[in-house]
């Protein structure tokens, strides 16, 4: 089976569908459905990807009746450390994997081959993997992003946050603000924190007052 690998170039593309994603405001990267772009949303996020490259080479090769085909991959993740792989990226709907995976399943069969001989992996992303309590908690953590707040009441609550430990959301609360309203503007600075990666907080489960959070010692 012949294969090789073509960059490939992005045109224009028309519909309300596609775009481009300002990815960490370092470059643009080109989505072609909701899906890819919440795909880069959660991206953007992690701590240990680097970099994400969008529709980053072309595969050529023969298919299972002698005709030549291309097929790209969506995206090209790279991580912060040499111990996790690059990733092959495919983003689809997972509907549309499970009603066509039998004209799917033979490109992807290259992109596997292809991700192995070349030192990373092959990975297929549907709404379950993408749509998920991390991203839920990404996109609400966005909304505190241009939270003001002033040095001082930063540092003391990353102060308190050092001495106590791990330590819930709602026991910061209580300990440094009296009333309602003071707890409200105080959790609003936490979750302008957390999305500043000053704090950390395991985002696999859906965030509230009894999520623990802690310091966050690689920022």
């Amino acid at each position: 089976m012949k294969l090789s690998m073509k960059t490939r170039k992005i045109g224009y593309t028309y519909g309300s569908s596609s775009g481009y994603f300002p990815f960490r405001k370092e470059k643009s990267i080109h989505y072609e459905s909701p899906l890819e772009k919440d795909f880069l949303k959660l991206m953007e996020f992690k701590e240990d990807v680097l970099s994400v490259e969008g529709q980053p080479l072309t595969l050529e090769y023969l298919n299972s009746n002698g005709t030549q085909v291309r097929y790209t991959p969506d995206f090209l993740v790279h991580f912060d450390t040499e111990h996790i792989k690059p990733i092959l990226v495919e983003v689809k709907p997972y509907d549309k994997l499970k009603k066509e995976w039998e004209t799917y399943k033979e490109r992807f069969k290259i992109a596997v081959k292809f991700a192995y001989s070349n030192g990373m992996l092959f990975r297929i992303y549907d709404e379950r993997r993408i749509r998920s309590s991390f991203l839920k908690n990404v996109m609400q953590l966005k909304r505190y992003q241009h939270v003001s707040l002033s040095n001082e009441d930063e540092n003391r609550v990353l102060k308190f946050i050092e001495a106590s430990g791990k330590i819930s959301i709602e026991r910061i609360l209580e300990d440094l603000y009296d009333s309602e309203d003071e707890k409200a503007i105080g959790k609003s600075l936490i979750f302008n924190l957390i999305f500043r990666k000053k704090l950390r907080v395991n985002l696999d489960r859906l965030l509230d007052n009894q999520s623990a959070i802690w310091l966050n010692n690689r920022s």
